[in-house]
């Protein structure tokens, strides 16, 4: 199949990237990787998100060239009108495309999807689908190579796919007992990425309201069902602007309540302007995407998934405290 895209991407060609709704950083990590190999093979390649990605990102080499569809309608239109290949990256079904879906299933083109997420749906000519990797930024990684040899890694690459596996595995934390995620990190560190410059960037430039929001859900908005080892988080629009909310500012804070030994499910809850977001990550084996598959219009990894729903933020509350005991027991939580 690889060379079949070789062959696709033989001559020049108007390239749209297109990472999931609320990018984070494997999907911009990746995206800005491939787009980067890509205008150095000659491509005309634009990154088109369907909603902004997040602040602390906004250093990433070649995120100049993103535009966020719901920014600029018109013009992300015109590009995807254009594109003579598009990629999906860091997403298995049109669906997490947003208000770009329609637009992009109208254009016959050459589609292609690389991503790690189990169950792809997605409708493409050529799909690289994995879930023994880290991250689709690992994936990316394996894609250039096979394109153009570890010498097409250049450095700034190197520095967007480092991104990628960071934050999806919580710093190499979770899922991430896979020996070649180590190999190609030890490679990305001889392409010379500054590891401690990316780490600083990535978690050490946070704002005050950021910093005061979190201490806010830890004393006021966590919530313990010890009969279940689950922790839930959960703010509401309010909440979010009276501390300054900025896109990517409650980045980790699902994570949090694993600190705690009693919890092995961790939920966080977050309402949006039309729907509810649902993080969700576990310990041990806890097959965590099953509860958002079921119950949450999601899915995702066994121990990281995300879901969405669009009732009000004290319904979703309701369901969850409603499902969370059933869950444990078909799946042997306690």
């Amino acid at each position: 199949m690889i060379e079949n895209v070789k062959s696709l991407l033989s001559e020049k060609k108007k390239v749209v990237i297109v990472p999931h709704m609320s990018p984070d950083g494997d999907a911009m990590g990746s995206s800005c990787a491939l787009s980067l190999f890509l205008r150095n093979e000659g491509h005309e390649v634009d990154i088109i998100t369907p909603d902004s990605y997040p602040a602390y990102l906004a250093w990433m080499p070649d995120i100049e060239h993103t535009s966020v569809f719901i920014d600029d309608r018109k013009a992300a239109k015109k590009k995807i009108a254009d594109a003579e290949v598009f990629f999906f990256l860091d997403h298995n079904s049109e669906s997490r495309q947003g208000d770009m879906q329609k637009h992009i299933e109208e254009r016959d083109v050459p589609k292609i999807m690389i991503d790690h997420h189990p169950y792809p749906k997605a409708k493409v000519d050529y799909m690289f689908s994995r879930v023994d990797v880290t991250s689709t930024c690992e994936m990316v990684y394996e894609f250039i190579v096979a394109f153009g040899g570890e010498d097409a890694i250049k450095k700034n690459i190197a520095t967007c796919i480092y991104v990628g596996i960071n934050t999806d595995t919580g710093g190499l934390s979770y899922n991430s007992s896979f020996p070649q995620t180590y190999r190609i990190v030890a490679n990305l560190l001889e392409k010379g990425i500054d590891k401690p410059m990316i780490h600083e960037l990535l978690y050490n430039t946070s704002t005050e309201g950021k910093l005061r929001l979190m201490g806010y859900c830890l004393s006021t908005k966590m919530k313990l069902i010890p009969e279940c080892r689950a922790a839930i988080i959960s703010l509401s629009k309010e909440e979010q602007e009276k501390y300054n909310y900025q896109e990517g500012d409650t980045e980790g804070f699902v994570n949090i309540p694993h600190k705690i030994s009693d919890v092995d499910i961790s939920i966080f809850v977050s309402e949006k302007k039309e729907k509810v977001k649902i993080s969700f990550r576990s310990k041990r084996d806890v097959p965590i995407n099953k509860l958002a598959e079921a119950y949450f219009n999601g899915g995702g990894h066994r121990n990281a998934a995300g879901g969405a729903l669009e009732l009000p933020l004290e319904e979703v509350l309701e369901k969850l405290e409603r499902v969370l005991p059933i869950f444990v027991k078909e799946y042997n939580v306690i």
